[in-house]
């Protein structure tokens, strides 16, 4: 079974270089192409389709995306995953913006389009925004109806 596997990763290996000799960047237009794309490479530059240890411009985390997804992106996406429009959000982060904007959160959080229940830190009311509506930079106007 080892030598199997270890025959099957060597093979894939040889013909993934192989098919990356003819498509490939030299290291200068690599490291260009990443930074383009907001990103700052961390180690050598292998192959265009190896994960590549990178650091976000955007926000500073780590990130290990190939040459060919960066390149595939429109030219207007630019950093990692946690930095793209429809990234997923850490409810800690979610609930450090929403104290920002003066709401102390009163029920866990459940994405970015879902009413979350939140009490006015200004005038104690009791609220209803989204995360997205906050994060925004809509104001949230108490509704004594709701």
């Amino acid at each position: 079974m080892y030598v199997w596997a270890l025959y099957i990763l060597l093979f894939v290996g040889a013909k993934e270089q192989n098919r990356d000799v003819t498509k490939r960047k030299s290291e200068a237009q690599a490291i260009q192409v990443m930074r383009d794309g907001g990103l700052e490479p961390q180690v050598p530059y292998i192959s265009n389709s190896v994960p590549w240890l990178s650091k976000c411009l955007l926000c500073g985390s780590d990130a290990s995306p190939s040459l060919k997804s960066v390149q595939n992106r429109s030219v207007s996406r630019k950093g990692c995953r946690f930095c793209a429009p429809n990234a997923p959000i850490a409810a800690e982060k979610a609930v450090e913006v929403m104290m920002r904007a003066s709401l102390e959160p009163l029920e866990p959080f459940s994405g970015s389009v879902s009413k979350w229940k939140c009490r006015c830190l200004k005038c104690e009311s009791i609220v209803y925004p989204t995360y997205g509506s906050i994060k925004s930079g809509q104001i949230v106007v108490a509704d004594p109806t709701f």
